[in-house]
């Protein structure tokens, strides 16, 4: 009978041991109390009856009954012993303890699976199927009690499978509500947003989309705010200011679509101004003639919007007007130097204005007519400055050649009406005769290239067409002399002085 009480005694602290220990607060209130009592107040009087009873054969009744006789003999207290029935059965038990191992074993896992779900804040997204299984579990509780181990582990399985089909389900139930945090992110609800991606983050917290979604959550009420200064600051066209606000909401969320809609937008605004200021410049220039500046401006302009087709237009107005006033520029430039009868510099604009443009027919008339002009005024000039050259009989002959030329010229200018007099006197004059004294000591030879040996003589007179001589004097025992002139037409009579008058040493 002690083995029976022990085992009972084992088996009531391991139904204390394995309990799930859900709450049972209550059970034992003052109302609980009464109520038991007044539904079992019968059970009680019969329990009161027995409890007499058993008083009254354990107590009363054994003093009136003799004592019977002790039988010594071992032989028939052996005898006696071996016909009582024996009350412990070490079956049972085992069966009792092994079937209770395996809900133990069960119930471990189902803790297990609980404390991990109840990490993951399963009553958040999971709450009925979770006290469903939970129910399950209490269920194989009152089983265990009872020792039905059968229908307590059946209970603790169900529990079990339901655990884990909650687990399984947990990556669907992580993009439902990832999916759910987005899109109230992006219509800008930051509170539905955080209470999804939270739940989100509670199922895979080392997730990089759900915290990236979460911390751009956190954030969005400020994101808001500044867009809607931004955009308050836009409508009063203070871009910049507008420009700054928003890279402000962009530091916080730079993957905000609102954000970034408005960056763009102010932007775009920022761009379109300049745009139109560096088009409105540019054709003001153009106005003014300024060409350099107004290119300038289009092509500012143009890299502003790279998409305009308008400033590249403008710039080829602009460059086609720059060429067509360039043009008449060095047009307008000949003519007058033309005018003024400097026909070397009309010549050079002629050739810069065919430079700009190569079928301009009045530029190349006026380059021929200037070069013809230019040469005639070199060669006059060459008569002019040189009028010696003349005594040549074919450079006089050139030379009347080109006054013939000159007088060619249908409404000559000032500059070669009086060429063309000069020239004329000059050649008058350059076969007139003009007067030569030549002065000597009578002691030195005296030679006249060109003329011949004059001899020795104290003066001589002679008359030369005008022209370069060369004159020589020699006397023995002295240095050679030798003396160049230039008998100029029309210049009064010249003389000169040649004698030898340096001795030559004999040592």
């Amino acid at each position: 009978m002690a083995s029976v009480e022990h085992a009972k005694e084992n088996n009531k602290k391991t139904q204390q041991t394995v309990s799930l220990n859900f709450d049972r607060s209550g059970f034992l209130s003052k109302k609980n109390v009464l109520n038991w009592f007044a539904s079992h107040y019968l059970i009680l009087l019969l329990l009161l009856t027995l409890l007499a009873v058993l008083y009254f054969v354990i107590v009363q009744l054994p003093a009136s009954v003799s004592e019977p006789e002790v039988e010594l003999d071992a032989k028939s207290l052996m005898a006696v012993e071996a016909q009582k029935p024996i009350d412990e059965s070490p079956w049972q038990e085992a069966q009792l303890a092994k079937h209770r191992r395996q809900a133990q074993e069960i119930l471990s896992q189902v803790l297990t699976r609980q404390k991990a779900l109840e990490e993951k804040k399963v009553t958040l997204w999971a709450e009925a199927a979770f006290s469903q299984a939970i129910k399950n579990a209490e269920n194989g509780d009152l089983f265990y009690r009872s020792q039905e181990f059968e229908q307590a582990m059946q209970s603790y399985h169900s529990t079990l499978s339901q655990l884990q089909a909650i687990e399984a389900n947990i990556p669907d139930v992580f993009a439902l509500h990832l999916a759910q945090g987005q899109t109230a992110l992006t219509a800008n609800n930051a509170a539905q947003a955080k209470q999804q991606l939270q739940i989100a983050l509670h199922l895979i917290p080392d997730n990089k989309s759900a915290q990236q979604a979460f911390d751009r959550a956190l954030v969005l009420d400020q994101v808001l705010e500044l867009v809607k200064q931004g955009e308050v600051l836009m409508d009063e066209q203070q871009l910049e200011a507008s420009m700054k606000v928003l890279k402000q909401a962009a530091a916080l969320d730079n993957q905000s679509p609102l954000v970034i809609a408005e960056l763009t937008r102010v932007n775009n605004a920022i761009k379109e101004r300049d745009y139109s200021f560096a088009m409105s410049r540019g054709y003001k220039n153009l106005k003014s003639k300024n060409y350099p500046a107004a290119i300038d401006n289009f092509t500012a302009a143009g890299k502003i919007l790279p998409s305009a087709t308008d400033p590249q237009k403008a710039i080829l107005q602009a460059k086609s007007q720059a060429l067509k006033a360039a043009i008449t520029e060095k047009m307008q430039q000949a003519q007058q130097l033309e005018q003024e009868e400097n026909w070397q510099l009309a010549q050079r604009s002629y050739q810069q204005a065919l430079a700009l443009d190569q079928t301009l027919i009045s530029a190349k008339v006026g380059q021929l007519r200037s070069q013809a002009r230019a040469d005639l005024d070199t060669n006059l000039n060459l008569i002019l400055e040189k009028p010696t050259r003349l005594a040549s009989d074919k450079v006089f002959s050139q030379a009347q050649k080109v006054y013939g030329d000159a007088l060619k010229i249908k409404t000559p200018g000032a500059k070669l009406q009086q060429q063309i007099f000069d020239v004329k006197k000059l050649l008058a004059q350059i076969k007139q005769p003009v007067s030569l004294r030549i002065q000597s000591d009578n002691h030195t030879k005296v030679t006249l290239y060109r003329v011949g040996e004059l001899g020795n003589f104290l003066a001589k007179d002679l008359s030369l067409t005008p022209g370069q001589y060369t004159i020589t004097g020699s006397r023995d025992g002295y240095r050679d002399v030798r003396q160049e002139f230039t008998l100029m037409p029309g210049n009064p009579a010249k003389t000169i002085t040649i004698a030898c008058s340096e001795k030559v040493s004999n040592g």
